[in-house]
């Protein structure tokens, strides 16, 4: 792995974009059988280009305060949602998205908290339209499922968000 001197003087193991889709579709594949991979698309903000997505970001509480995001646009949360919840895209109320981020969120901290072998808290999750913060200091990758119109950005940074 890659390291580089993170806020606050750590040296930052944080996961690689790679990493990220893969603990994304380790849950995904095999809870709701959707699987995801890096997107090709040029936007590594989505929201910049596409401002209808929702983010959910959680904390990490530690030494080194670190956050995850996962985020994903309205087509996207519809279609993730039904696969979550197993009902039909028509049926997802815009709460349930929320949750669904919410969800997914926690799931993906605690993987990277595992990977990083932390043994800190998961926070409580908030939602927002964008990431708090520089979203150029997220280590970030933007994922596909080729099958459907889900997109998800999953990201994890360093200190305050």
């Amino acid at each position: 792995k890659k390291t580089r001197r993170g806020i606050g003087g750590f040296v930052s193991d944080l996961p690689s974009p790679e990493n990220l889709a893969s603990m994304v579709t380790n849950v995904t594949e095999t809870m709701w059988g959707l699987s995801f991979g890096i997107s090709h698309q040029p936007a590594d903000l989505p929201w910049e280009e596409e401002p209808c997505w929702r983010t959910a970001t959680l904390p990490i509480n530690g030494p080194r305060h670190l956050n995850v995001a996962v985020a994903s646009d309205k087509p996207g949360g519809t279609a993730l949602c039904s696969a979550m919840f197993m009902c039909e895209v028509g049926e997802v109320a815009p709460g349930m998205i929320d949750e669904g981020l919410s969800e997914l969120a926690n799931i993906v901290a605690g993987q990277v908290k595992n990977a990083m072998g932390l043994d800190d808290t998961l926070g409580l999750p908030s939602l927002a339209a964008k990431p708090a913060g520089d979203a150029q200091k997220w280590r970030a990758a933007t994922l596909s499922n080729d099958n459907t119109s889900v997109r998800v950005w999953v990201a994890v940074t360093e200190g305050a968000a």
